[in-house]
């Protein structure tokens, strides 16, 4: 057995095993790995004195301490079974720590990876829409809108299709869809015979500042988000504001027609509103997150993410029941549901985690820029957009 010991972490080679021990601000993370694969874990203070040998310590720092000595005297033992591994630390013949690594097959990180990179020749890229057909289009800060085929060939580029960044799209089918901007207008997209997009129709000053998002909900009427939400109905071919409710900047909002609600986030928290008449029904005032950083997990959870906080909510009870504390300010984040998996942006880092009662860290991943947000081409692939022009697709 090899050691390597050098500040906050330690590598021992055991055999065709690869074992690393770091320790990080709140948390000891354990990856052991071979040729074939690498499997990643991380384990708070709380469920590590849990064992006999820890219990009672003072800190993360201690108990890594004591992994430290306890690999020095070489009281270290892997056992790799089919389906899972445990790392056995032996204090004595009598007490025996087990830290296990629990292998899902679903999640070896040699099976989530990048299998296309797609260079949109664009600035900073603020959101990707995707229509049911698997195309999906870009809108980006420099004004263009650019869409691609299910091959992510370009098929048609907009120049300026506003005067300012395009902040937000919405696909209504694959013949519609809605781009709103900084510009303070609302333009609607419509298909022609020649399979082209063109301007059909717009809503110009459709708010005091930028607006930030906008969507359909019913029967081809709007809600827009900016320093207040507005809802707008189509009468005689026309748009008209009907209603302006909650005044507040909305960063992100999440529209969940099955439950008839409307729930938007921003300066002044976040707010849940029913879709049929628009009346409040319930707000946490402290929780704000800021651009696509809110997620529908499964039929009653939903997550946010408010700077290094990521806050899963109960739709049932309109309570939050768990907080995930990351390392980093989360960028974006998005929720599988047939997967059950959730993926976070951080700058440059990718984190996955289970979605599951427990939200275990499974593994992080490289991506050398920041993810402004994720799309979801289908059940097997997941694409990540930067502040660089770059998307990344990746195979789950």
């Amino acid at each position: 057995m090899e050691i390597t010991n050098k500040e906050n972490s330690i590598k021992i080679t055991q055999n065709e095993y690869q074992i690393e021990i770091t320790l990080n601000c709140d948390s000891i993370n354990i990856t052991i790995q071979n040729n074939n694969s690498l499997f990643q874990s991380n384990f708070g203070f709380n469920y590590l004195n849990k064992f006999q040998f820890f219990n009672g310590q003072k800190s993360i720092n201690s108990i890594f301490e004591s992994i430290l000595t306890l690999i020095k005297q070489n009281n270290i033992q892997l056992d790799v079974k089919q389906h899972n591994l445990k790392l056995i630390l032996i204090p004595n013949l009598i007490n025996i720590a087990n830290i296990e690594l629990i292998l899902n097959k679903q999640y070896k990180l040699s099976e989530i990876k990048i299998i296309k990179i797609i260079d949109s020749h664009s600035k900073n890229i603020n959101a990707i829409g995707i229509f049911p057909s698997g195309k999906f289009v870009l809108v980006s800060s420099d004004r263009k809108i650019i869409i691609y085929d299910i091959n992510y060939t370009l098929l048609q580029q907009i120049q300026n299709a506003h005067y300012l960044d395009i902040t937000y799209i919405y696909i209504k089918d694959e013949n519609n869809f809605i781009t709103c901007s900084f510009d303070r207008s609302i333009k609607i997209w419509k298909k022609n015979e020649n399979n082209f997009f063109f301007l059909e129709d717009k809503i110009e000053y459709a708010h005091h500042q930028g607006i930030n998002k906008v969507t359909y909900y019913s029967n081809g009427n709007l809600i827009s988000f900016s320093t207040d939400i507005k809802i707008w109905e189509k009468i005689n071919n026309k748009y008209q504001l009907m209603l302006i409710i909650c005044n507040c900047y909305v960063q992100s909002f999440l529209l969940l027609n099955d439950k008839n609600l409307l729930i938007s986030s921003g300066n002044k928290g976040t707010k849940f509103w029913n879709l049929n008449n628009f009346k409040l029904i319930n707000y946490f005032i402290y929780v704000n997150c800021s651009n696509n950083i809110i997620s529908r997990i499964d039929k009653n959870n939903i997550i946010i993410g408010e700077n290094n906080i990521l806050i899963i909510i109960s739709l049932l009870k309109y309570q939050v029941i768990q907080k995930i504390k990351i390392s980093k300010n989360c960028l974006s984040v998005k929720a599988l549901t047939k997967k059950s998996v959730l993926f976070i942006g951080i700058k440059n880092y990718l984190l996955i985690y289970k979605s599951d009662d427990n939200y275990e860290y499974i593994q992080k991943k490289y991506t050398g820029n920041e993810i402004n947000g994720f799309f979801e081409l289908n059940d097997n692939l997941i694409g990540t957009y930067s502040n660089n022009g770059i998307i990344n697709i990746w195979k789950i």
